[in-house]
């Protein structure tokens, strides 16, 4: 493949509009908006780090005994990853860093190093979360199988092979994205940018690859984390209300015996708590699946305001 085979930038130059037509934004108003944007990004994203990193040492300390301590360590070292590239990636469209005079081009260069790496990592969170799910929904089916089903060998071995399906396979976007050098006449100067490859025959892979691991799988993954939420959520509360309509029953047969009646309510109140928790731990692997798609339109706004930049330069 040769130099002649890149494009650089040029498939997603119909994105931006701001240099055609009307301008309803000046240069000054949408400044401003990034900088806010990317500032409140960094805050959370430096506090989802700071949260994580403690999550990932209370996991370790606990050990690796139970199965959901292994799950939710995955989890927590994947959100990790994703959150220290959202980082870097929202670095490189701020304005004042993206614009200084520095050997590469921040905003091309974000793609590739952060925001589709990014986006990668939160496909293998997504289907952690289905997994914890599925294993959640297990624990109510099968209570007396499950821990010989899913032991931590076993958990160990479907986690490693699902950040194997779902990162590895999805590095397809180096086939079509290159590092290549580019001239800026206005700096005089040659520095490290991104180029898209449009050939046939990777644009066709790129296709398949997008189809399948970019859409078909979070879908999967949505809806297997939507249908065990569901399930568990609507189980573990008629089973909670069984057992208040017991405990009532109960009391009111064994005159009132205060002891007997508090415990089982405090059961309950327990179930109802990891119920919340669970419900939790599903919402957040549902709203990743959405920012796949944030991220990738992101980095092609990106991209394509990045191609302006430097036809001005």
């Amino acid at each position: 493949m040769t130099l002649n085979d890149t494009q650089p930038c040029q498939e997603v130059d119909n994105v931006s509009s701001l240099s055609t037509g009307e301008e309803f934004i000046t240069v000054a108003q949408l400044y401003y908006i990034l900088l806010s944007i990317c500032a409140l990004t960094q805050v959370f994203s430096i506090g989802g780090v700071v949260t994580n990193v403690i999550n990932i040492a209370v996991f370790v300390k606990l050990g690796f005994n139970e199965t959901s301590n292994i799950s939710l360590l995955t989890l927590a070292l994947s959100d990790l990853l994703s959150t220290i590239m959202t980082i870097w990636a929202t670095l490189c469209i701020t304005p004042g860093f993206s614009d200084s005079e520095l050997p590469f081009l921040p905003t091309e260069i974000a793609h590739m190093t952060g925001g589709g790496l990014s986006m990668l990592v939160l496909r293998c969170t997504a289907w952690v979360t289905a997994f914890i799910s599925f294993e959640r929904c297990l624990c109510i089916l099968i209570p007396l199988k499950v821990k010989k089903w899913i032991t931590p060998k076993t958990t160990t071995a479907v986690l490693l092979a699902i950040c194997i399906a779902t990162i590895g396979p999805t590095i397809g976007v180096y086939w079509r994205w290159r590092f290549v050098w580019k001239f800026l006449p206005g700096r005089n100067a040659t520095v490290l940018g991104a180029a898209v490859v449009d050939t046939p025959a990777v644009v066709l892979l790129d296709t398949v690859f997008n189809i399948l691991f970019g859409t078909i799988q979070p879908i999967v993954a949505f809806v297997t984390v939507l249908v065990c939420t569901v399930f568990l959520v609507v189980y573990l509360r008629r089973s909670s209300q069984w057992r208040k309509s017991m405990a009532s029953a109960g009391g009111k047969t064994a005159g009132g015996d205060n002891s007997s009646r508090f415990k089982l309510k405090q059961n309950i109140s327990k179930k109802e708590e990891k119920v919340n928790n669970h419900t939790d731990i599903a919402d957040i692997g549902l709203r990743s699946l959405d920012c796949i798609n944030t991220e990738k339109a992101t980095g092609h706004i990106q991209l394509a305001q990045d191609n302006e930049y430097l036809e001005a330069r």
